[in-house]
């Protein structure tokens, strides 16, 4: 959750707000896609997130912390990669692999601190 602040202020510094409606179809996209995983396969799910730095007591279910992703992180994140999303494929290549390498710094990072 902690990376949870982060995006958010990285979405109130770099997100073009007045473009929300553009990326809006992507948003609901995830945020569909996401309850839809979480609804099918609630008995069966492939992971689970657990806080261990921030609210303990109060993100104590997954099923919270799921929701606070889908309507936070993921909007943010979304309207930062599409809103600043490069014009030439070279540009393109370096955005694409920035943010690849960005996420799978944070699932690493993740992955540790569940050791």
């Amino acid at each position: 959750m902690y990376l949870l602040f982060f995006f958010l202020l990285a979405g109130i510094k770099w997100c073009n707000w007045r473009r929300w409606r553009d990326y809006y179809p992507t948003i609901l996209f995830f945020i569909i896609g996401d309850l839809l995983y979480s609804c099918l396969l609630y008995n069966h799910q492939l992971w689970a997130y657990q806080e261990i730095f921030f609210g303990v007591h109060i993100l104590r279910n997954d099923l919270i912390i799921s929701l606070i992703i889908m309507f936070l992180a993921y909007p943010s994140t979304i309207m930062i990669y599409l809103g600043r999303f490069p014009q030439t494929k070279r540009k393109q290549s370096f955005w694409i692999a920035f943010w690849v390498f960005l996420y799978s710094s944070i699932e690493l990072i993740n992955l540790k601190n569940l050791d």
